[in-house]
């Protein structure tokens, strides 16, 4: 197994080359598979189902979101974890849209693909959210217009990774049988932490008004952003 801080150092280069202006769309498209492969191996084939090591461990980690639109931090935050066998627990500002923090909980090789996910997709999201603005009176504002890209990014982003998730694994399923238990595992932990701490859990729902262009405008860009599942035939695609 790799180490996983040069494996984010290899995947960071290799999307930074993927997203230079100066890259030729076919080179672009080089890189990309290359950090997917990279990532897929990390996540699969360095798993030995016959001898749990640590990576198996559950652990909990609490990341503070902070600066502009918090509440869809969390959401991408959640959204990756969800799909990566872990579950999240928000921890919410009173009468306020703002999320404090979001505490997660999952096996140790799961939560290193998550922080690795989120660490890279949380700042391209937002970013490229910014570009989104009112042009005339008659159209969405500005905020709504960005979080509504922020939606269609976190959509798509946990679509691929559940998809990519289900298409990999060993012919006598016992991969897929060890990432239920790893939500299972993540889940019983959610439960005793919440028990411990005295924590009630609850849905919070709030109604807000979205941008239908500048939804499929952020599902585009889930699209093209690499998140390291690409696979043939079922199988890890190495670059």
């Amino acid at each position: 197994m790799q180490n996983i801080d040069k494996l984010k150092s290899k995947v960071a280069k290799l999307l930074a080359q993927a997203e230079d202006p100066a890259t030729p769309d076919t080179a672009r498209d080089a890189f990309y598979s290359r950090a997917a492969g990279i990532m897929a191996k990390y996540g699969f084939e360095a798993r030995d189902l016959d001898n749990p090591d640590e990576g198996d461990e559950v652990i909990t980690r609490t990341y503070a979101l902070g600066g502009a639109y918090t509440d869809m931090q969390a959401m991408l935050l959640n959204g990756i974890a969800n799909a990566l066998h872990c579950v999240g627990l928000q921890a919410k500002y009173p009468r306020s849209t703002k999320v404090k923090s979001m505490t997660v909980f999952g096996t140790r090789r799961n939560m290193e693909r998550v922080d690795m996910l989120n660490a890279m997709l949380a700042p391209r999201m937002v970013a490229q959210a910014k570009m989104e603005r009112q042009n005339d009176a008659w159209e969405p504002s500005t905020t709504v217009k960005r979080r509504s890209f922020m939606v269609g990014f976190i959509t798509t982003i946990s679509q691929r990774l559940r998809e990519a998730e289900g298409t990999v694994g060993d012919e006598e399923g016992r991969y897929a049988l060890a990432l239920i238990d790893d939500q299972d595992k993540a889940e019983k932990a959610r439960d005793e932490y919440v028990a411990e701490h005295g924590f009630v859990m609850g849905e919070f729902r709030q109604r807000r008004t979205y941008d239908s262009r500048a939804v499929e405008a952020g599902r585009a860009a889930g699209q093209r952003s690499d998140i390291g599942q690409t696979r043939i035939g079922g199988r890890i695609a190495i670059g």
